[in-house]
């Protein structure tokens, strides 16, 4: 698990023979201590966490991270699994899911924009973007929420574009229960799946709530245009007549002002134009009569059908985004909950408040259930994020993120004689979140003009913020840049609207694509760990004080 080498002056390993027998596992492979540290051949970051992890699954000890819910180590340990306990099997799945990520993202674009080209380009780009391309290559977990958070809103999508008034009701909750389930996956390999479950719940009530308006709106056109037929009965009477009263009159005149005013048309009603009422109801007449025989809605009683589909979609709800989430999350602590029937973690004791002495913490342990256990481990590790400090040197908070302004060092190996550095950092590609700038920008602003698009938009918004607003209240504690990730997303797909709703030609799309293109080559070495000249980095790529790469 662990080899332990001394070296010389002259880098040769120093032999180790007299050490207490207890500590044989530390000195009995010397011949693989590699010759220098290297990506390659070792954890870097937070990767030795979750690496240790790892091994506590396959050797059934007591698990050691416990900050973080345990599925998206699970499906690293399946690397594991396949490739042995090394570098290439302990960043497998996270590069493997990052490779999902892009036919995902493709499917999602197509879905809203209905045009390849653009389903390409926010693929493209996103495909491109620092971010995703160094987080999903390492061996951490934010990668697994990630595509869960991707998967969730896809199906949310197909329910925000499906109706249950001419959809079957199965239909629709078919899409809410698969939403429903990834948010759990999602939320079971990181909190931070839940701040997309709001976002999931706002769009889900702003549907019902277009639902609803359309029922009343379908309800009352419905009466409207059904009552027109018993005008133009009372007009033909009037007109036959041979005693033709004011009443009467009258009575038809009110009608046809209501109807005026529904229509937004402006029909002259007066005792001398009774011609032009007849031509206004002869004109719209076979209108009122295909709206009347539609075999797809259940006119003139949409309110109710809405308040009984409402109702059964939302009991289920609870089922699809309550009761099975809340399921996977605890089964997912399932594996820590049976190592440690048999022996007790203290890993975490020195960051909680509620146990002061080992004998509370062993009292705490003694797991009467499964449901215990996992409140008692939520209470440990909201613990440890509510005191996490602010002070760490790749601090960064979330409006930092957004305008890119906070890289992390994830890995840095330089040589002194050939001035030379191999680092490994993770930030966006400058195109990509600065243009996402302006790409947000001109979605809210489109919400405040007629545009055709506007559905799509404030979805894509809901989205993105579901994903950012939370960060904007923790200001006391330690947030990296890599927390943004999920909102590229969303932010790759707003670009792809902008550019779509923006510019005709889509010279200026394939324009953009090559500056990202420039731009990933230009800053491949420090995504990747390539030895290059310091002075390149400085130079060239170091283009702010807080940019710091060597």
């Amino acid at each position: 698990m662990v080899e332990v080498a001394f070296r010389d002056i002259e880098n040769n390993i120093v032999g180790i023979k007299n050490y207490p027998e207890e500590f044989w596992a530390f000195f009995d492979e010397q011949d693989v201590v590699p010759d220098k540290f290297h990506y390659f051949n070792s954890s870097i970051f937070d990767e030795v966490y979750y690496n240790q992890t790892i091994m506590n699954f396959m050797m059934d000890d007591p698990i050691f991270e416990t900050t973080h819910p345990h599925l998206g180590k699970y499906i690293m340990f399946l690397g594991v699994e396949l490739f042995g306990f090394n570098p290439f099997g302990w960043r497998f799945s996270g590069t493997l899911v990052g490779v999902l990520m892009l036919p995902m993202l493709y499917i999602l674009a197509k879905k809203i924009f209905k045009d390849s080209f653009y389903a390409l380009f926010a693929t493209i780009i996103f495909a491109f973007d620092f971010m995703h391309f160094v987080q999903t290559r390492l061996a951490t977990i934010d990668t697994y929420p990630t595509i869960f958070i991707m998967i969730m809103f896809y199906f949310m999508y197909l329910y925000y574009n499906t109706n249950f008034y001419d959809t079957k009701l199965s239909k629709t909750l078919k899409y809410l229960f698969l939403s429903g389930l990834f948010m759990g996956i999602g939320i079971a390999s990181k909190w931070t799946a839940a701040y997309g479950g709001v976002g999931l719940g706002v769009i889900f009530f702003y549907t019902l709530y277009k639902r609803y308006i359309e029922a009343l709106k379908a309800d009352y056109t419905y009466n409207l245009y059904n009552e027109t037929f018993d005008a133009e009965r009372d007009i033909i009477t009037y007109q036959k007549s041979e005693i033709k009263t004011d009443t009467d009159f009258r009575k038809i005149k009110n009608y046809f002002k209501n109807i005026s005013a529904a229509k937004n048309k402006n029909v002259d009603i007066s005792n001398n134009n009774l011609d032009e009422c007849l031509a206004f109801v002869e004109k719209d007449k076979e209108h009122y009569s295909e709206f009347l025989t539609s075999n797809n809605l259940n006119i003139g009683k949409l309110t109710k059908t809405f308040w009984k589909n409402a109702i059964i979609t939302c009991a289920f709800c609870v089922l699809f985004f309550v009761i099975i989430p809340l399921g996977i999350y605890i089964l997912s602590f399932l594996p820590e909950y049976s190592i440690d029937q048999e022996r007790l973690n203290y890993t975490n004791i020195e960051y909680g408040t509620a146990y002061q002495t080992i004998e509370e913490a062993e009292n705490a342990l003694e797991i009467p259930s499964l449901v215990s256990y996992t409140l008692f481990r939520q209470n440990n590790m909201f613990d440890f994020h509510s005191k996490l400090g602010d002070n760490h040197p790749y601090n960064a908070y979330w409006w930092e993120w957004i305008i890119n302004l906070r890289p992390i060092l994830y890995y840095i190996v330089g040589d002194e004689t050939l001035k030379t550095t191999a680092s490994i950092s993770a930030f966006g590609n400058p195109a990509v979140w600065w243009g996402g700038i302006v790409a947000v920008l001109y979605c809210l602003s489109a919400l405040t003009k007629n545009k055709k698009h506007n559905k799509d938009n404030l979805f894509l918004l809901i989205g993105y913020f579901a994903q950012l607003l939370p960060w904007t209240l923790v200001i006391t504690r330690t947030t990296y840049i890599y927390h943004y990730f999920p909102c590229i997303i969303f932010l790759v797909l707003m670009l792809a609207s902008f550019f779509k709703e923006t510019f005709k030609n889509k010279k200026y799309a394939i324009g953009y694509v090559c500056v990202v293109l420039i731009l990933f080559a230009m800053f491949y070495p420090i995504l990747t760990g390539i030895s290059v000249p310091k002075s390149y980095i400085e130079n060239f790529l170091r283009w702010f004080p807080s940019w710091w790469f060597c």
